[in-house]
């Protein structure tokens, strides 16, 4: 089967505006950057992994972590984001890219294999698969913490030479669904009824109240089962519903031209 090969990549930063060292917080004795490598290594489509930081003093730390989870590290340019992705990916060898951020520790690996399948059985048609409803909030039918997006690392490193669009450059894949749409071929992916979040649960972390659910949610799960899955998480915010109320009034920041609702 041909374009089975992939690398991914992990965007992440100390610099984070809204909760500056987010991915060096720590939950119990673990960094929420080491929690988040440690799940996606049980995909098992996961092999090659990339952090992808910035050049800056301060995040060292997020090379030296990487170093400790033998996973390589990239280092380009704080703001220009599809950049250092792009310059990150040019030395790869693998076909097709997983996108993740560091932003989101909780995310279950059995759906990046599901999405990963799904790309595969499809032949690779699509240019762009992703689950975050093209940052569409209404065909967000996954919790924010949970996006995965899925292209061709030769479009990536393409797309960087097209644009100079400073939003373009903040958010890497955004010109596949954006300006792009009419030229690439974009799928927001069906997902099983079970991942529904019915619950409206926010499981990213760009917040201090974020912090605490993935906190709580974390310390709780993990005593009983390394590698929960969201159906777990879910279970849990049902009986703690005073958890999953913590931070469902964060306004999640979404690019300009896109539906916001």
């Amino acid at each position: 089967m041909k374009n089975k090969t992939f690398v991914t990549t992990i965007e992440a930063r100390m610099t984070s505006s809204r909760l500056p060292g987010k991915v060096m917080m720590k939950i119990g004795n673990k960094e929420v950057i080491s929690i988040l490598i440690e799940r996606i290594k049980k995909s098992k489509f996961v092999k090659n992994i990339i952090v992808a930081t910035t050049t800056n003093e301060v995040d060292d730390i997020i090379e030296k972590i990487t170093k400790n989870h033998d996973v390589h590290c990239f280092r380009g340019d704080e703001n220009d984001v599809l950049g250092r992705l792009s310059f990150a990916l040019e030395s790869c060898t693998e076909e097709n890219v997983i996108q993740l951020t560091g932003d989101n520790p909780l995310i279950d690996p059995e759906i990046i294999d599901y999405m990963c399948n799904y790309y595969l059985d499809s032949n690779s048609n699509y240019d762009f698969l992703t689950n975050n409803g093209l940052m569409n909030m209404d065909d967000h039918y996954l919790p924010l913490g949970m996006d995965v997006s899925i292209f061709k690392r030769k479009d990536l490193i393409e797309i960087s030479l097209k644009t100079n669009d400073l939003e373009d450059r903040e958010h890497p894949t955004l010109f596949f669904y954006r300006t792009g749409r009419s030229s690439y071929s974009i799928k927001n992916i069906e997902i099983p009824d079970i991942w529904q979040n019915t619950l409206g649960a926010r499981l990213t972390l760009d917040t201090i109240e974020d912090f605490r659910v993935i906190s709580e949610i974390y310390s709780a799960l993990n005593k009983k089962n390394k590698i929960f899955s969201l159906v777990d998480i879910y279970q849990f915010l049902k009986i703690n519903n005073d958890i999953l109320k913590i931070n469902t009034a964060i306004k999640h920041k979404i690019p300009s031209g896109l539906n916001e609702n």
